[in-house]
């Protein structure tokens, strides 16, 4: 349940909110963000109220974000039913929107696993299909990306983190100051440079990978996922660096 503390700094933000006052909004969630020590219903409110300050600003990379917080804090107690569920629809869209189809589809899947989420599946079914296809086709997937800081603090290292779908993949578009990537794998980790015209490739021996770009806050850019039977541009071959042990 929420403290008492928390529900007083929850009224505070979202009056203004109701009144789409977004830069007092942004000021009161700020300073509730700072104070720290919620427990975890708190944190997962507060996690969703600064999506949704994000989100009345336009800022659609940090709601998903947000968003995504949102889920990784909680468990069933602090969101749970209809709750979780419209999180997931919400998550789900957003991912599609911004190309993002990998960590959509496993939305999806986390969305047909909640008890009763037929009605909210059903509704989705349109872009489920084209989902499907964008997956399943020929063509390279973008997904729109920003850095992030982690913590909305000092000590965080700004970055972005992915799951990808194919083995292959590029960088586009970059804007700011976008550094190098780590792919952690099950069995191995690769890094490079994040620079654009070049492809790397996961070894399907590594197992399970995830992608984090590390960056100034607020550097964008596309990754671009590439079937692995396109042909590679560059003439001379990309390389990674390899490293022995996993954190």
């Amino acid at each position: 349940m929420a403290t008492s503390n928390f529900m007083r700094r929850y009224r505070r933000i979202m009056t203004p909110l109701h009144h789409e006052e977004t830069e007092d909004a942004r000021t009161q969630v700020a300073s509730t963000n700072e104070l720290g020590g919620w427990n975890l219903y708190d944190s997962t409110m507060l996690c969703l109220m600064l999506g949704r300050v994000d989100g009345a600003e336009g800022n659609t990379a940090g709601k998903l974000e947000n968003y995504r917080r949102a889920l990784g804090v909680s468990n069933r107690r602090s969101l749970d039913g209809e709750d979780r569920r419209d999180l997931l629809v919400k998550m789900f869209s957003l991912q599609f929107e911004r190309g993002q189809y990998a960590a959509a589809q496993r939305s999806l899947t986390l969305l047909r696993k909640e008890i009763g989420s037929e009605k909210e599946v059903a509704k989705l079914h349109e872009q489920a299909e084209a989902l499907n296809r964008r997956l399943g086709g020929a063509d390279p997937i973008v997904a729109n990306a920003i850095v992030y800081n982690p913590c909305d603090c000092d000590a965080g290292a700004p970055l972005w983190s992915y799951q990808p779908a194919r083995r292959t993949f590029s960088f586009a578009s970059l804007s700011g100051n976008v550094e190098r990537f780590e792919a952690r794998c099950d069995s191995d980790r690769l890094q490079g440079p994040v620079e654009t015209g070049k492809r790397w490739t996961l070894p399907e021996d590594a197992g399970s990978c995830r992608v984090f770009v590390f960056g100034d806050d607020g550097a964008s850019f596309d990754f671009v996922e590439h079937r692995d039977a396109e042909p590679d541009p560059v003439s001379e071959p990309s390389t990674v660096a390899r490293s022995d042990v996993l954190d």
